[in-house]
């Protein structure tokens, strides 16, 4: 899962995870508002990608620091939300949510980002009964 996950971060790293329509909006603001997102969503990615490298992830065991939580979470919806509109557009919001795996046809790269996707949002659940 950690190779999976950081691939994913990987490709998500230089972008938004959703689009934006900011047609009608000032140039340079977008362009700054844009970029500081991006710098404040990679300083997230950081922090989640220093979680899943820890000895203990490969053992089983996830440790987030309290004062880390809203980085975390918003790391993995940034991530869920690429993994959303980029690698799972087939698949119903429906299907996603009951993370039936067995019913739904998928090529192993659409596999890999169903895990992950569940997984991420395994992550969410947890911090949020844990805060």
């Amino acid at each position: 899962m950690k190779e999976i996950v950081e691939t994913l971060i990987s490709s998500a790293y230089n972008k938004l995870p959703q689009k934006v329509d900011l047609r009608n909006e000032d140039v340079e603001y977008v362009d700054s508002w844009k970029s500081d997102l991006i710098t404040d969503m990679q300083d997230d990615y950081k922090i989640l990608l220093k979680i899943i490298r820890q000895d203990s992830f490969d053992e089983g065991e996830i440790i987030i620091d309290n004062n880390k939580f809203d980085e975390v979470l918003r790391s993995c919806t940034a991530i869920r939300l690429d993994i959303r509109n980029r690698l799972l557009s087939k698949v119903s919001d429906e299907e996603l949510e009951t993370g039936d795996l067995n019913s739904l046809p998928m090529e192993k790269k659409e596999q890999g980002a169903f895990l992950a996707y569940i997984f991420l949002a395994n992550i969410q659940e947890l911090i949020i009964e844990n805060s």
